[in-house]
């Protein structure tokens, strides 16, 4: 019975990092320049703040014309307001090839937060 509580304690422990990995945070501060780097797969983002979701894409002008995607999958947010605290996640998939397998990864995103 110990084994087997074990063994399910590790795959347990293994999903969780697995899924929390590609979750990161970050804090501004109001009127500084916040910039994240999603990589270059980054193609859209998916804003979710003040309970309002929002898909910004490469190069084009979203809801809020101080965040903005550059091609190369940069975030940009000049200057911070309080309308841009939340959680932005890239949409892209990451997948991999192992034998007969394909590997899944979850895609960065970060929740920005008020710098105290």
């Amino acid at each position: 019975m110990f084994w087997k509580i074990f063994y399910l304690l590790i795959v347990v422990f293994y999903l969780s990092s697995g899924v929390e990995g590609s979750l990161g945070f970050a804090s501004a501060a109001v009127g500084e320049t916040f910039e994240f780097d999603f990589g270059e797969e980054a193609k859209d983002l998916r804003i979710n703040r003040n309970s309002a979701e929002e898909i910004l894409y490469a190069g084009k002008q979203g809801k809020y014309p101080n965040v903005k995607l550059s091609d190369k999958g940069t975030l940009t947010i000049s200057p911070v307001t309080e309308n841009d605290f939340g959680m932005y996640s890239a949409t892209y998939k990451i997948e991999k090839r192992v034998d007969d397998s394909i590997m899944g990864v979850a895609p960065p995103a970060i929740v920005l937060v008020k710098k105290e």
